[in-house]
């Protein structure tokens, strides 16, 4: 966080992400998200992200807020997963919510991979996760991401679903910077770990990425096909 305001980066919302496609500036632009609803983006993240006055936007499933136990995806050992991996309460959500520049997103119910379910149920994995995180930040809630986010996660159905059930955006994990001719309703995203401190982060942000995106896009599909 450090480097992105060092190196001149402003935060934005992803309210800002249509007028910053139609409209782009020579600022440098990023959007800061987290997905699932980890307690820890409450007590390590928001403090370094409100000291810097930094956006960000948290995508929550939302049957797992209050659960005294952690996410059931979490395959590590149980103290490690109790230190770590534990949802985040309702108290905790509200909080961040009413924390300048923080944004509440769904990121369905249960967190499953919307492609693989019948269509009732994807929507309403997508439209009672946004009821419910309605119910506890008390606003309106008009963002998404993707459960797993990738190609084969999600399909156009899915897309016209978050669409109808009245968002403005959908995001993926798909290893890329915004375009201008972007489908608001499959934004890529960049995943950050743990190992890219340093170096490997700045070549993330800077958008040493999307050039393997074209090298994979342009290169290997045509080697492979």
């Amino acid at each position: 966080m450090r480097w992105l305001v060092d190196n001149g980066y402003e935060t934005i919302s992803p309210e800002d992400i249509a007028q910053v496609i139609r409209t782009p500036s020579s600022r440098k632009k990023v959007l800061l998200t987290f997905d699932d609803g980890y307690r820890n983006t409450y007590e390590y993240a928001l403090p370094i992200l409100r000291d810097a006055g930094l956006k960000a936007c948290i995508f929550i499933s939302t049957a797992y807020i209050d659960s005294a136990t952690p996410f059931p995806w979490i395959t590590c050992d149980k103290s490690t997963a109790v230190k770590y991996y534990m949802p985040m309460s309702s108290a905790q959500i509200k909080e961040l919510a009413a924390t300048e520049g923080m944004s509440i997103g769904a990121h369905t119910v249960t967190h499953q991979r919307l492609a693989r379910l019948p269509a009732e149920t994807a929507d309403a994995e997508i439209r009672d996760s946004i009821r419910a995180l309605v119910s506890v930040i008390e606003r309106s809630v008009t963002h998404f991401s993707y459960p797993y986010g990738a190609k084969k996660d999600f399909t156009e159905r899915d897309m016209a679903l978050c669409q109808a059930a009245g968002l403005h955006t959908a995001m993926t994990t798909a290893a890329r910077s915004i375009r201008k001719s972007e489908n608001l309703f499959s934004l890529p995203r960049l995943t950050v770990y743990e190992k890219d401190a340093g170096t490997n982060f700045a070549l993330k942000v800077e958008g040493f990425y999307d050039l393997y995106d074209l090298y994979r896009r342009v290169y290997l599909y045509r080697h492979l096909h």
